[in-house]
């Protein structure tokens, strides 16, 4: 499955009630089409709701003193205000704004509700009570994360309503969380589509995206990649990351659109720009496949961001770069570092190396038990190369007790998955009759199995199957068969094998 983006919660506004008190004209001006920078989940992102800035009451005040004539301006005339200099203050400004809540969150301030003074909540309350749709929606977001209110899930429906019904599409989108989640309200998955088709009408562009996660999924709806992508179209368009990195996905995977690499690329790219480590990962392995010695810099670049930026799979991937030397220098104690982080974050394929590495004292310390608890963790989530990997363990008894019955499980786990090794040696089991009785025809089943799937082992072993007729009727020109695709893999057993049959052949 594709790892299309879901929101996990309602977008982190309430850092903004926080820092904006409640001077609602300046700190909130409900002019539409205005891009705003919107600090969420640890990034900027880009949305197209109301011009709003992250700072203290004080900073607020110097940043939005005068600015109601410039955003009217800034819509009618937006070329005006993307001036190199202009976009360097406002993100500069915005940026420092920023690290105000930043070190808010550094002190410990969890509730912040000593960040709006008693005087300001109740400034909030009586605009709400005004029927301010605003300040509804903000007394909506203070009562679902208990700053300046005690937590009230139901107090917070009730007010993202008051403010829904007014129109006011980012209530509209946070109401619908509620009702697709349960929580204030009873679940009600249709109301929630009506109400994220409510904000999407209006341009609100998590709603936008959200329908298109919806569709792609066919949750609440029909499934329709065709309607997913012309949401996910028009929040991208927005500049919202997230939908950017789908867009990216689905050409890459050519879902709803013809496959086309270059257009994920740039779809990728512009959400790697914006710090989405999802995307810094996807552009590093599709410029990673260019071969080309430009694109194979930028993609250890972008690799490695994704990696700093807390990427599971580029964590695990630059673990592999520095094991096996490609791509970086060899160095297995770097390897281990990279593996730790990404299998700290449940990543299977790190888990497995970590694991074969403590295993095989790789990089750390020889340590049985704790490699064979992170293969374990892995083989949990069905990962079929820690279930193989755990198989030898048990065959060969290395780090544990030797048990073959044990052993047989552990394959057949990973030979279930299509996972060639473990297919090969669950037929290696069966024809030595080890952890299941001795049976030649399951033997050559599973030699075939893991034949088609190319290994060369048990091509040679299908070959030998064919020339005795074990578990297969004899078929001497199918056993010359599987030797000669073993040979053209070097498997020295197959060559010797072509050049007996084929000395068998010529004598007279």
């Amino acid at each position: 499955m594709k790892p299309l983006k879901r929101l996990k919660s309602p977008k982190a506004l309430i850092n903004l009630v926080v820092a904006l008190g409640a001077n609602n004209e300046k700190a909130w001006p409900l002019n539409k089409g205005c891009h705003a920078f919107l600090m969420s989940e640890g990034r900027w992102t880009q949305t197209d709701c109301e011009w709003a800035r992250a700072g203290t009451n004080q900073a607020n005040t110097a940043l939005f003193d005068g600015e109601r004539d410039e955003v009217q301006e800034k819509i009618a005339n937006p070329q005006t205000f993307l001036t190199p200099w202009n976009v360097f203050v406002r993100l500069a400004s915005m940026a420092a704004a920023c690290m105000i809540l930043f070190a808010f969150a550094a002190a410990g301030l969890q509730a912040q509700s000593s960040n709006l003074t008693e005087a300001q909540i109740a400034e909030i309350q009586k605009a709400a009570d005004r029927g301010d749709a605003l300040s509804e929606f903000k007394l909506g977001l203070m009562y679902s994360h208990g700053i300046g209110k005690a937590k009230d899930l139901q107090q917070a429906a009730v007010w993202y309503r008051k403010a829904a019904d007014q129109g006011y599409a980012p209530a509209q989108y946070y109401l619908g969380v509620e009702y697709e989640s349960g929580e204030g309200v009873a679940r009600d998955l249709p109301q929630a589509i009506s109400l994220y088709r409510k904000a999407a009408a209006q341009g609100d562009v998590d709603a936008e995206y959200y329908l298109g996660v919806l569709y792609e999924g066919g949750n609440g709806v029909p499934q329709d990649v065709q309607q997913a992508i012309a949401w996910f179209r028009k929040a991208a368009d927005k500049g919202f990351a997230d939908a950017e990195y789908n867009l990216g996905v689905m050409y890459s995977h050519g879902e709803g659109v013809a496959k086309d690499l270059p257009q994920a690329t740039v779809w990728y790219r512009k959400a790697a720009l914006q710090g989405s480590a999802d995307a810094e990962f996807r552009l590093g392995q599709i410029l990673s496949e260019d071969g080309s010695s430009q694109n194979l810099a930028e993609a250890a670049t972008w690799i490695r961001k994704a990696a700093e930026d807390g990427n599971a799979d580029a964590q695990s991937q630059m673990g592999m770069m520095f094991q096996t030397g490609q791509g970086e220098a060899q160095d297995s104690k770097q390897a281990v570092v990279w593996y730790k982080k990404a299998a700290d974050q449940g990543q299977a394929s790190a888990q497995t190396n970590l694991g074969m590495m403590y295993i095989t004292a790789d990089g750390v310390s020889q340590d049985y038990e704790q490699g064979k608890a992170l293969l374990i963790k892995a083989a949990a989530q069905n990962y079929p190369d820690a279930q193989y990997d755990l198989g030898v363990m048990y065959n060969k008894g290395i780090g544990v007790a030797e048990d073959p019955a044990q052993a047989t499980a552990w394959f057949r786990k990973s030979a279930d998955k299509g996972y060639a090794p473990g297919e090969y040696n669950l037929g290696l089991m069966y024809k030595r009759g080890a952890g299941v009785p001795q049976d030649s025809t399951q033997a050559a089943d599973w030699f075939a199995k893991a034949a088609e799937h190319g290994n060369q082992y048990a091509q040679y072993n299908l070959g030998v199957a064919y020339e005795t007729g074990q578990g297969v009727p004899r078929d001497v020109k199918l056993a010359m068969s599987w030797y000669q695709k073993a040979g053209q893999q070097g498997n020295e057993d197959a060559l010797r094998s072509i050049g007996r049959l084929t000395n068998q052949a010529v004598k007279p």
